[in-house]
């Protein structure tokens, strides 16, 4: 082989390095615009406008509020303190029965003041969707579990199974008063929530009341609430004072 020949080979091989860099070159900058669209802010789905909702401070019906407040579902996590009360009566701790009764009652009092929280802004809040400023992707898969989509008012159950995701909102309305919340679960897709224009850290998302609420026609919240609410708040009702009850027993000599 000449030098000439050897030549040839190199500048054919070096043709060939630069169309394979370009072709590199070319999918790193694919590459890179979709991490960067992937990183991008997410823009929310268009939920109802927050004047649908009529201004504070609003009428909240009685079975609503109730419906709330009392919900058997919300005291579903805290039966433990049932149990923690009933031990201090029944099992036999005497020495330190009124001590434990009202260790018990400490979280059913905690969650009541938050679902009175959520009462009062069913009643003064304001009605907004927040706005997403980061969203992360976990390795976390969930089943497919039924529970409120994170849309709208955040009123329709459907099936979701997918990633967990981690997602920081900030919740406000134009420059005024605002606040970071970070959410975790099925991805948020504009629901709606409920927070103090003055003070937003009180707010609560719609989807994470305990019963589904949205406005009628008129802007008003529903007079009237689904037969199962009902039974459940009463149940919910018995729940409290079946404790208060096992409480107030351990006082007792």
């Amino acid at each position: 082989m000449t030098f000439r020949d050897d030549r040839d080979a190199m500048l054919a091989r070096l043709d060939s390095l630069e169309d394979e860099l370009a072709r590199e070159k070319r999918k790193t900058a694919e590459l890179e615009s979709e991490l960067a669209a992937a990183r991008a802010p997410v823009v929310p789905a268009a939920p109802p406008a927050a004047a649908d909702l009529v201004p504070p401070p609003r009428a909240v019906p009685f079975a609503l509020a109730f419906a709330t407040q009392c919900h058997v579902l919300t005291f579903a996590m805290i039966v433990f303190a049932g149990w923690i009360i009933a031990g201090a009566v029944v099992v036999g701790w005497y020495d330190h029965r009124p001590v434990v009764a009202l260790l018990g009652l400490a979280p059913l009092a905690w969650l009541l003041v938050r679902r009175r929280r959520a009462v009062w802004l069913l009643r003064h809040g304001v009605a907004a969707p927040a706005t997403v400023l980061e969203t992360t992707e976990s390795s976390w898969q969930y089943g497919d579990n039924v529970e409120r989509v994170r849309a709208g008012w955040g009123d329709d159950p459907e099936p979701y199974g997918g990633s967990y995701w981690r997602t920081r909102v900030r919740i406000g309305i134009g420059d005024g008063p605002f606040a970071i919340r970070r959410l975790r679960g099925r991805p948020y897709e504009g629901a709606m929530f409920l927070f103090d224009a003055q003070r937003p850290r009180r707010n609560i998302a719609t989807y994470d009341l305990p019963i589904p609420v949205r406005p009628d026609a008129e802007g008003r919240w529903p007079a009237h609430v689904r037969i199962r609410d009902h039974i459940a708040a009463v149940l919910g009702l018995a729940y409290v004072v079946a404790l208060g009850v096992l409480a107030a027993l351990s006082f007792l000599p």
